[in-house]
Order: C-alpha cells, then structure tokens, then sequence
C-alpha cells in the first residue's frame, strides 16, 4: 500500500482468521495477544533460517476489538500496517502470525509470501 502519495509501498493490509475447532469460520479470538511479524524476502517454514523479523507488530485484546469484523467467512481482524524505517530490501516480505494466549504455547500460522514493489 502506497500512504504517503510517493509511487512506491509503504506497508501493507493484512485480515486475519482464526479457525475454531469446530467451526470452519473465523472465530473470534480468545484473551491474548496477536503479533504479525514481517521478514525481509522469502521465510519458509519449518526451516531453522534464524532469521529475526524486520518489524513486529504487537496488539493487546482491547486493540484487537478495534481490528475486529464479521464477514461471510466469519470473524477477523483486518490491520493497515506502515513498515516505517523497517523498509524491505527485498522483492518479497512474508508475514507470520503469532497468537500469545493467556497460557498454553503460542499458535503460529504459517508463512505468507507477498510481492512488493520498490520506491
């Protein structure tokens, strides 16, 4: 997404699903916290790359109500992130998704590969 009027991104829209158990929709996402961390070029799962993310996102509960909606494919949360001075340097960012629970492990999607254009 271009914000600042200059050809070229600046971040990028994002929804994010959280399938339930028993339901094959979104569902809206229990006490916790959501992180969407972003990485410069291809991430590919299950590969031990000990790459660090280029910008991390972090939202509480209450910031998630805000980014919350329903749709026909249930509920999500739909976010506009600016990468600011975390610039990609490469043609692709991945992003992954990280939900924090109260307690238990952390839930973690896996990565999604996104072209980006250059400013």
């Amino acid at each position: 997404m271009d914000f600042d009027g200059v050809p070229g991104p600046d971040g990028f829209a994002v929804t994010v699903f959280a399938k339930g158990l028993k339901s094959a929709k979104g569902v809206p996402l229990p006490d916790g916290k959501l992180e969407l961390l972003m990485y410069d070029g291809l991430f590919l799962e299950g590969k031990p790359s000990g790459a660090e993310p280029l910008r991390v996102w972090r939202f509480s509960r209450s910031e998630l109500k805000l980014h919350s909606g329903k749709s026909a494919v249930g509920t999500g949360y739909r976010f506009t992130l600016r990468w600011e001075e975390a610039r990609p340097t490469k043609s692709r960012i991945s992003i992954v998704v990280r939900y924090l629970p109260v307690s238990g492990p952390p839930v973690v999607s896996a990565p999604s590969s996104v072209a980006i254009g250059t400013k």
